[in-house]
């Protein structure tokens, strides 16, 4: 008996969460016998019976809050994501534009300052007077050397 109703119970165990099974058993006693003799009719599972119609609503409204979710937070998180590789980029260009930009400057440091040097030192004082007011009128936001005011 106890191996009838395992086979008969054993499918019924697959499967995810709690669940209730009806199992029909049916004895056989002939006559003088001590013993009796069983066996499974019928194994079902039980099944709740169906919410009724306004808790589908709100099921089907919480459900479809959630999905409303998931919809918003992936769009979201693509203009995000487009966001973000826009911004690197703009850092990378930065970094490698200034980078050349820098290396050009040193470039063109090295190849004048020996030349701006020797013009200079040729002139003695007249000559830094004049590297210095070139240095002042390159500072100055007013080259002309009038005053605004």
């Amino acid at each position: 008996m106890a191996q009838s109703l395992t086979v008969a119970v054993l499918p019924f165990m697959r499967g995810l969460g709690p669940r209730t099974v009806r199992v029909e058993l049916s004895e056989t006693h002939e006559g003088a016998s001590t013993t009796s003799h069983w066996r499974v009719e019928r194994a079902e599972t039980l099944r709740p019976a169906p919410p009724d119609e306004a808790v589908e609503d709100v099921l089907r409204e919480y459900r479809q809050l959630h999905a409303d979710i998931f919809h918003r937070y992936r769009e979201e998180m693509v203009d995000s994501v487009k966001l973000a590789g826009a911004f690197t980029l703009e850092q990378v260009a930065l970094c490698v534009i200034g980078g050349l930009v820098g290396k050009g400057l040193h470039v063109a440091f090295e190849a004048l300052a020996p030349t701006v040097m020797r013009v200079v030192t040729r002139g003695g004082v007249a000559g830094m007077r004049w590297l210095r007011t070139q240095l002042v009128r390159a500072g100055s936001p007013n080259s002309s050397g009038q005053s605004s005011g």
